[in-house]
């Protein structure tokens, strides 16, 4: 029975190690460009992995990607424009971003 486990812990030991890739994380506040207060429930989506968060109630979200990865952020609130970002994740990375009124 020993030798079954080792065998078997041996055989998974590649496949994990395949499957476990660097996780860095991208977060922030998304604020009003013009008061500078922070706003709650912003929706923030990656449109090349398809993800999307809902900032909290105070206006932070947060993101987790491969490294190397590159995401094409949009923040989107009622009654301000959309607006993207386009960035390359090499790092954990916090990003204060800020949205003008529609």
């Amino acid at each position: 029975m020993v030798k079954i486990s080792i065998l078997f812990f041996i055989c998974l030991s590649p496949i994990a190690a395949l499957f476990s890739q660097n996780r860095l994380i991208i977060s922030g506040y998304v604020e009003d460009e013009k008061m500078g207060e922070r706003l709650p429930n912003v929706t923030v989506y990656d449109v090349i992995s398809k993800k999307g968060v809902v900032g909290n109630v105070y206006g932070f979200y947060s993101f987790s990607f491969a490294a190397g990865d590159s995401v094409a952020l949009v923040f989107s609130y009622v009654g301000y424009y959309p607006q993207q970002i386009l960035k390359r994740i090499d790092k954990n990375e916090t990003v204060k971003y800020s949205i003008e009124t529609g």
